[in-house]
């Protein structure tokens, strides 16, 4: 009979001593927790050294909708505790695993596990946080202080979501260009990814999306992007859902401007399609305030009636005191959600403490 292997598992906790005043305080605050794992003679790899980090953050805000005031409280105060375990493997390989808790109930947010294998790439595998493919362009050309133009206005969904559960990721660089690929076994019954306008609730099997940066050798400053997707749909008779964005990011100095275009098409025939355009611009005014400014024209392509665009505008600001920040942002969208005639308006004051 062949012995089991032997697995051991020490855990070393690290109290943090504070020296004031010939005075040591016991922190009850845990900063690190040091994790060493020996494997048997079966286990194909070794870890060297663990690291299990807690980190966190508190905000609180006062927002006013202006005349689209919704009932209840204008204060409002989140949450969000994070985990990240972090090692070496003998091989040298690294690896991150990511736990993200958040809402009033703290649930999970989102998690992924990530292995850096250096130059043969990074391996994740995600669970709604997002962190490969299409969706780490999010944003890629609207550089913003606090939030983008359409916070709290819009009904429309600019994000380029890729509902990444159980998603497979891969991302590699070279000579300044960077490859994010993304595969999704089965996408949830939701609307379309890039942009998702919400309407397609057709169920959809497999996706496949990917992004690409590169640095312009020529410009100095001036970064282009690409990305694409498409899910495939499982109802007969329906097409898929595809869409892409593209843009730039320009930086010189303590500014950035950007530019970004997003596209969906649906497979459904019936359901509308869109496409977008933002712009921000970005100032460091110093080491701790900043402002922006951003657009965002996100044009509804409807199937029977004439297209509409809502458009919004926002600007930002952002204050930051050691671990403390305070900001602030204005927005507002005319014909929101693609109705003619529609306004809203939002203001938001936020205090954010990390920890």
């Amino acid at each position: 009979m062949l012995a089991s292997p032997t697995i051991k598992l020490l855990i070393i906790v690290e109290p943090i001593i504070i020296i004031n005043n010939n005075k040591r305080k016991n922190m009850n605050n845990f900063k690190k927790v040091g994790l060493t794992a020996l494997a048997g003679s079966l286990a194909v790899f070794s870890v060297a050294q663990a690291d299990l980090v807690l980190s966190g953050s508190t905000e609180a805000t006062y927002t006013s909708k202006g005349t689209e005031r919704t009932a209840g409280n204008p204060f409002g105060l989140s949450n969000e505790f994070t985990l990240t375990g972090t090692g070496e493997m003998d091989n040298g390989f690294t690896y991150k695993a990511h736990t993200n808790f958040a809402g009033q109930d703290m649930g999970t947010d989102s998690n992924y596990l990530q292995m850096d294998m250096g130059s043969l790439g990074v391996l994740t595998l995600d669970q709604g946080n997002e962190a490969a493919g299409i969706s780490t362009l999010t944003n890629f050309g609207n550089p913003s202080a606090y939030e983008e133009a359409d916070h709290g206005v819009s009904t429309l969904d600019d994000k380029l979501d890729s509902n990444a559960t159980g998603a497979i990721g891969y991302s590699n660089s070279y000579e300044g260009i960077s490859l994010s690929l993304e595969y999704i076994p089965s996408v949830s019954a939701v609307s379309s990814q890039a942009g998702g306008v919400s309407g397609a609730t057709n169920s959809k099997g497999s996706q496949m999306n990917f992004a690409v940066k590169g640095s312009v050798p020529s410009v100095e400053g001036l970064v282009l992007a690409f990305g694409d997707h498409s899910a495939e749909s499982e109802v007969p008779g329906q097409g898929d859902d595809e869409g892409q964005t593209y843009g730039a990011r320009y930086s010189i100095g303590n500014a950035t401007i950007g530019y970004q275009v997003v596209t969906e098409q649906s497979g459904v025939a019936s359901s509308a399609g869109h496409d977008g355009e933002m712009y921000g611009v970005a100032f460091n005014i110093n080491e701790n305030l900043s402002v922006s400014y951003n657009i965002a024209d996100m044009t509804v392509d409807n199937v029977s009636t004439a297209d509409v665009t809502e458009e919004s505008t926002g600007i930002s600001a952002s204050y930051t005191m050691g671990s403390a920040s305070f900001r602030m942002t204005r927005n507002d969208a005319d014909n929101v959600g693609g109705t003619a005639g529609v306004s809203n308006e939002n203001t938001e004051l936020s205090l954010a403490l990390a920890f």
